[in-house]
């Protein structure tokens, strides 16, 4: 279906782009464009029919219901396929109308004609609402992209079998000139139209790839911070492309499209020139390259219409083929890490300017000479060397599980869960602290890792569960694959994800550091002492402040914070306060607070993990649950101050001094994306 709708708007374009003028060969060749356009609709119809068959079969989960009238309906009004099906199926048939005219006067057949055209795109691209492009986000940038693609790979692609007839009509020794010199303008005005078209086909498929593999839609690192960001999303669209099946059939089809656009070069800078000269070998040349182009424009189509009956990467399961990865944010602060990656970036660009002027002869399809060849030479083995260097510098080990997506979110109760496995699992090599003296550690031939330090962040989440089911290679870690569950090892890893950040929590201070959010607060979902459900996300756009108390010691300090809600709510700051573990709760009605009752304790476990200082950096995993801690959420969901409510410390205790930092986040933009609920 998708080679005919192509077909289509290519043949309508060429009508249109020819106009009048040729002489009786060009006529035939209008009416043959014509007459195999009414062909291409019928069976284009005929296609869409079995379509809908298809799709009632497997939407009742019957196949007999393939031709019942009845599910045909049932498809047909409650489905968004058979919304988009209605729309392209009638402009087919108008198509099929228009096409079987009698058209009489140049103007009607000029209008005729522009509305082939028309009916013809609407069947072609109408099609993007029931493809992948109508269930990403954005949406609205999705399905331009697809329609953009579409439309321009019709009007390229879908020409090229008719301009080839077009040749063919030329190739006739007892052609009349006029019908030579005819078609060359037509081609002319083709080519200019195609060269735009390929550009465009390409702008809108990376656009396409990109949504479709899952690759962030927003910077996904700090404003500014070119290097993380851009090899975050570097990253997060290579992966799918090689973890997925979806994923192949992108390489395939880029891979069909260099051998297009290898074709399509020939044809431009070799053939076409030589039509200029008139004779009929020329055309015959131009005709067999032109032939070739469009067979590999099918196979191209073909792999793009297998990609679209494909899950999208974004929506699959990634499993990773390469015992390696290549990764900036775990290789960058290792020693002389930047210096190689400079220096191999001054290789590759060395190499594409030895290679720039042999390549530029080769697309000519000019012969080389022998300093051409030496310095294509030259230029493959500095390619091939600063690209090693290049992946053996930024190259980490990878497992299947790599870029595995978690199945849990990365919530307060998850991690809650995690914290009471690791003392079953963990704690005898890796200790109740997590610093790898357990009370098995000295019998080990390699000492367990120290938990306690930001490992996990050079490491993906798949990477960790890997390890937590398979074993970690190379060290005497054994896998869990039979003792625990898949969503038990989630909670693992999403436990030992915030562990690790704790780590980092300990340079946290009452104090807000300006335009450096780095640390997402986990979410939480709640029922408050009203009965009422509620989620820390839900208060995006308002500062938060997370408040852990226990009576009576902390008496006193809400007592405080009641008497500061007036300002605070001013200042649009929501307050939650939750009890720390045994300890009574608040009385509803007795503060003005967002008082969480189910889900208090899982909140109180996970967020105890945040209380480490550079002062105390725990003795537990759980660590001694401190008299009273607040934490300063800013309005996009991250950690940005702490406060321990202990003796000495009084800053909060200054109702300006906290307000003066709810200030600092009420005014401060967006600097990064918001925490995903879902680990990476």
């Amino acid at each position: 279906m998708l080679a005919s709708a192509s077909s289509l708007v290519g043949a309508q374009t060429l009508l249109l782009m020819s106009g009048t003028g040729g002489g009786t060969t060009a006529s035939r060749w209008r009416d043959s464009l014509r007459h195999v356009s009414a062909v291409l609709v019928a069976a284009w119809i005929a296609l869409s029919l079995v379509a809908l068959a298809t799709q009632a079969a497997t939407v009742s989960g019957r196949d007999a219901a393939a031709w019942q009238w009845s599910e045909w309906r049932h498809v047909l009004e409650r489905t968004r396929f058979g919304a988009v099906w209605l729309v392209r199926t009638s402009a087919a048939l108008l198509l099929l109308a228009v096409l079987l005219w009698k058209r009489k006067g140049e103007h009607g057949r000029r209008a005729v004609m522009i509305s082939a055209w028309a009916l013809a795109v609407i069947v072609q691209c109408a099609a993007a609402w029931s493809g992948h492009g109508a269930a990403v986000e954005p949406t609205e940038v999705a399905l331009a992209a697809v329609v953009a693609h579409l439309l321009f790979a019709g009007l390229w692609a879908g020409a090229l079998p008719w301009l080839a007839l077009g040749f063919g009509y030329a190739v006739r020794a007892n052609v009349a000139d006029e019908y030579r010199h005819w078609m060359r303008g037509v081609i002319s005005r083709f080519s200019a139209l195609a060269t735009v078209s390929v550009m465009a086909v390409f702008a809108s498929g990376a656009a396409m790839t990109y949504l479709l593999v899952g690759a962030p839609t927003e910077w996904p690192a700090r404003a500014g911070d070119w290097l993380a960001g851009t090899s975050t999303a570097v990253e997060r669209v290579v992966a799918p492309l090689l973890s997925t099946s979806f994923g192949g059939w992108v390489l395939v089809k880029i891979g069909l499209l260099l051998v297009v656009l290898w074709l399509a070069s020939g044809v431009r800078w070799r053939e076409l020139p030589r039509l200029a000269s008139g004779d009929a070998s020329s055309w015959q040349g131009a005709r067999r390259s032109v032939w070739r182009e469009a067979l590999a424009v099918a196979a191209l189509l073909w792999a793009a219409a297998v990609a679209a009956s494909t899950i999208p990467a974004a929506h699959d399961t990634m499993v990773w083929p390469l015992p390696f990865r290549v990764s900036l944010a775990a290789t960058w602060e290792q020693p002389n890490v930047p210096l190689w990656v400079a220096l191999s970036s001054l290789g590759l660009l060395a190499a594409v300017l030895l290679g720039a002027r042999p390549w530029a002869r080769v697309v000519a399809r000019k012969p080389l000479g022998t300093s051409d060849a030496l310095r294509a030479l030259i230029g493959v083995v500095v390619l091939a060397a600063a690209t090693g260097i290049m992946f053996w510098t930024l190259a980490v080990p990878a497992y299947p599980q790599t870029y595995l997506r978690s199945a849990v979110a990365y919530d307060a109760v998850s991690i809650a869960r995690g914290m009471a496995l690791y003392p079953v699992h963990c704690a005898q090599c890796h200790g109740s602290a997590a610093r790898g003296n357990g009370p098995l550690a000295a019998k080990l031939a390699k000492p367990p890792i120290d938990l306690s330090e930001p490992h996990t962040a050079l490491h993906t989440a798949g990477d960790i569960y890997h390890w937590l089911t398979d074993g970690k290679p190379d060290s005497p870690m054994p896998g869990f694959r039979h003792s625990t569950s898949a969503d038990d090892r989630w909670d693992l890893v999403n436990f030992l994800r915030l562990f690790s950040s704790g780590y980092q929590a300990r340079i946290l201070i009452p104090q807000v550091v300006q335009r450096q959010p780095w640390l997402g607060a986990p979410n939480f979902d709640y029922v408050d002492a009203e009965g009422r459900p509620g989620a820390l996300k839900n208060f995006r756009g308002h500062v938060v402040l997370l408040v852990f108390y226990a009576l009576p010691t902390s008496q006193v300090r809400l007592s405080q914070l009641v008497e500061l809600q007036v300002r605070m709510r001013e200042r649009g700051v929501v307050v939650i306060a939750v009890p720390w573990p045994g300890s009574p709760a608040a009385e509803a009605g007795s503060v003005p607070f967002v008082l969480p009752v189910d889900g208090a304790a899982e909140v109180a476990k996970a967020y105890l993990l945040l209380r480490r200082t550079r002062a105390d950096a725990g003795k537990t995993i759980a660590d001694e649950v401190p008299a009273h801690m607040e934490f300063l959420i800013d309005r996009f969901g991250y950690v940005r101050a702490r406060w321990l409510a202990e003796p000495e410390s009084q800053e909060w205790r200054d109702a300006d001094r906290l307000l003066r930092q709810i200030d600092l986040l009420r005014d401060e933009p967006r600097l990064m994306p918001p925490p995903d609920d879902h680990v990476h």
